[in-house]
C-alpha cells in the first residue's frame, strides 16, 4: 500500500501559476511554478510531489530552501533556515 503524500493540513494551497516550456523532441520540459499558500502554523519544511522533477530552487518569505528528495515516495522536501511565518505567502 502506497502512502498518500499531501501537503500538511497547516499549509493550504490557494492558487497555482505554472509556466511550462516543453521540448517535444526530447519529451522533457522546463518551467516554473508559483504557489500562493496559507501557512497556519510556523514550519521549516514543505514536502511536495516531485516525480521525475529536478527542482533547481525553492524560495518563500525571502528564504532559500535546501532541497532533498525521497525517490521511493516521489517527493521533494524544502527545508528553510528559519521557520516560515503564518499567513499568506508565495512559494516560488
Amino acid at each position: 500500500m502506497q502512502k498518500t503524500v499531501r501537503l500538511p493540513p497547516h499549509i493550504i494551497p490557494i492558487k497555482y501559476n505554472l509556466t511550462l516550456k516543453p521540448d517535444l523532441e526530447a519529451f522533457t520540459f522546463e518551467g516554473s511554478e508559483t504557489i500562493q499558500i496559507k501557512i497556519q502554523k510556523p514550519t521549516r519544511r514543505i514536502t511536495l510531489h516531485a516525480k521525475d522533477l529536478d527542482i533547481e530552487a525553492a524560495e518563500c518569505q525571502d528564504q532559500w530552501a535546501k532541497i532533498s528528495y525521497d525517490a521511493k515516495a516521489e517527493t521533494a522536501t524544502f527545508t528553510y533556515p528559519k521557520p516560515l511565518k503564518t499567513g499568506k505567502h508565495t512559494l516560488k
